[in-house]
């Protein structure tokens, strides 16, 4: 058999036994030959301005074709500039195979150009991290990447490559350790959960008076979407989907339960079943009721949260475990309790929500600079009504806040975030990953300018290889909206002197964002005021090019959840003289956080 360089067996890997068909990344002198091997067997590379962007947007990619998906940064800054995207895609169960180029082991611990070592670094942000040290060992660790990444509970791997194990030595196929070519790995066992527990589980659900069901991102991975409208609609139970499953069962389905009234479900339900869902900060650890019975239901055992007293587990796969529910209740021919006392709050909380936000958007619809509250109030009304098949990215801290409420998925993988790690800038580079797996669908990106300001230079990526994406950004001249307004006053000086063109600038002047990126042929937008957006998104959208709809935004609008006096108080350790907030003096706080928590802000959060 002839004899080729290791670059070429990568490349054989992904394109002919893994069905690779794009990379995202940023080449350099040490993965040039396995970047440059890739292309030559028909991939394409999508080259970003940030590596950090390479890995957002094979995470996005990821998540939407439910398949792991390649990232590749060069040695030592390359590598390093990958980090938090793969912290994100880790936290975000992302299965993302990441390719490393490292200086040559020659050079260890030498002082040699770029000297890093990624698979140390990785090793708490992903499932695995190797380094090669033997080019017979390259396919080995290869296929054992894409193994492991997709094995759920899925998450990111690095393989990390020194130059002289990459491209120094050529190699033969059979001479390969752990390696056959073309070899065809098993499909991952679908694992069925015990019967007696589904019946257990049945009988919980058939004869509770108020059950709820909360359904997490496994329902999405486990392609069980169907699965789950089914067994809702057939037992007539409610149901909250969250995270990438939102839209799992329609979010305006006359049985599911909205995040604007959940509350009342799971604090006054008899049985909650939790599947799919890994009950974390997010959801308070699943602290929404001490009386009712929980059943827990995932793939991983690692994945059940151990803090909230369970009456069932079940360790299964969604899709499977769900078909056998539906197929024990449909044995069993029983009839189905009504309850229509309790699926009538759905119509009463969902009634309520809608009037509520109403108000909420009339109350400041005509301000000027917009209230992030009339904005997310528009951009949903348009992704809702005129673009539902659309892909949205959430980036914008305070405007996700005001949308998040308003917008309706009715199919999971619809809504992309950054989940617990909380990052930003991470929704320019996830739209063009979110464009490539879907290919001339609408993607909408809402994001911030502190988020521009980190990644904002991939939307010429984007704008670089004709990608339709619309990004809106959320401009308000601030680092966190109402940071100075609400907790430190006029001498707070954190974000440094003002910019003679207006950058932090009370009056509300913001950098036109859209006339920079119409440089690079991207469509630019500018909204000064809210009747202005509906339109401007109709020419974006209809421009068929990477546009930019530059929102001029208040600077003064909190996040909602820095309402909360612990946030205010006790995280940031704001002491009572140095509250400026217009609407809360200390006591109207202080009696907020005694019905939060049952007593005052400790002491030590007063007068630090």
């Amino acid at each position: 058999m002839p004899q080729v360089w290791p670059s070429q067996v990568i490349a054989r890997i992904l394109r002919k036994e893994e069905g690779v068909d794009v990379m995202f990344g940023v080449h350099g002198g040490h993965t040039m030959p396995f970047d440059d091997w890739f292309c030559m067997e028909g991939g394409k590379y999508y080259h970003m301005r940030h590596e950090q962007g390479g890995v957002y947007a094979a995470d996005a990619y990821a998540r939407i074709t439910r398949k792991p998906a390649v990232a590749g940064g060069t040695s030592g800054p390359g590598m390093a500039n990958m980090a938090s995207a793969v912290a994100q895609a880790y936290t975000c169960r992302s299965p993302v195979v990441c390719l490393l180029g490292q200086h040559p082991i020659l050079g260890d611990d030498r002082w040699t150009l770029q000297e890093g070592y990624g698979a140390e670094m990785f090793r708490s942000i992903t499932k695995a991290s190797f380094r090669v040290v033997n080019p017979n060992m390259i396919g080995f660790y290869v296929k054992k990447a894409f193994r492991i990444a997709a094995e759920y509970p899925q998450g990111p791997v690095a393989v990390e490559i020194p130059l002289d194990v990459l491209n120094w030595t050529p190699v033969e196929f059979n001479q390969q350790a752990g390696y056959t070519p073309d070899w065809r790995e098993g499909r991952a066992p679908r694992v069925a959960g015990d019967p007696e527990l589904i019946e257990e589980a049945v009988d919980l659900l058939l004869n509770a008076e108020k059950p709820v069901i909360v359904a997490g991102e496994g329902i999405h991975w486990g392609d069980a979407a169907d699965e789950l409208l089914e067994f809702v609609e057939l037992t007539q139970i409610p149901v909250h989907t969250r995270r990438i499953a939102r839209g799992a069962v329609p979010e305006d389905h006359d049985l599911h339960i909205e995040g604007g009234y959940r509350g009342r479900f799971l604090r006054n339900a008899d049985v909650i079943l939790v599947i799919g869902l890994r009950m974390g900060y997010l959801e308070g650890y699943g602290a929404w009721n001490d009386t009712a019975k929980f059943i827990q239901i995932n793939e991983a055992s690692s994945e059940i949260c151990l803090e909230r007293k369970t009456t069932l587990e079940i360790i299964g796969h969604p899709k499977v475990v769900l078909r056998q529910m539906i197929d024990c209740v449909k044995d069993r021919g029983t009839a189905i309790k009504k309850r229509e006392a309790w699926l009538g709050k759905i119509k009463e909380g969902r009634r309520e929500w809608r009037e509520r936000q109403r108000r909420e958007v009339e109350a400041v619809w005509n301000e000027v600079p917009i209230h992030p509250q009339a904005i997310g109030a528009e951009l949903a009304r348009y992704l809702n009504e005129v673009i539902p098949e659309a892909t949205v990215v959430f980036d914008s801290y305070t405007g996700t806040n005001y949308i998040t409420d308003k917008i309706t998925s009715r199919f999971s993988g619809r809504i992309l975030d950054a989940g617990e790690w909380a990052g930003v800038g991470h929704g320019i580079p996830m739209a063009i990953g979110a464009q490539v797996a879907r290919p001339g669908k609408p993607v909408l990106s809402y994001i911030g300018d502190g988020g521009i300001g980190i990644a904002g230079f991939d939307i010429e990526t984007a704008a670089r290889y004709d990608l339709p994406i619309v990004y809106v950004l959320y401009n308000n001249g601030v680092w966190i909206a109402g940071e100075r307004k609400f907790a430190y006053g006029p001498d707070w000086k954190t974000l440094g002197p003002q910019n003679k063109h207006g950058r932090n600038n009370d009056k509300g002047i913001r950098y036109r964002y859209d006339r920079m990126f119409e440089e690079v042929g991207c469509h630019g937008e500018y909204v000064e005021k809210i009747d202005e957006l509906w339109p401007a998104l109709e020419r974006a959208f209809n421009s068929g090019k990477t546009a930019l709809v530059n929102v001029n935004v208040s600077p003064d609008v909190w996040v909602k959840m820095f309402y909360r006096p612990d946030w205010a108080c006790m995280f940031w350790h704001i002491p009572k003289d140095r509250w400026y907030g217009e609407t809360h003096g200390w006591e109207t706080i202080n009696n907020a956080h005694k019905q939060f928590f049952g007593t005052d802000i400790p002491q030590t959060s007063r007068d630090i």
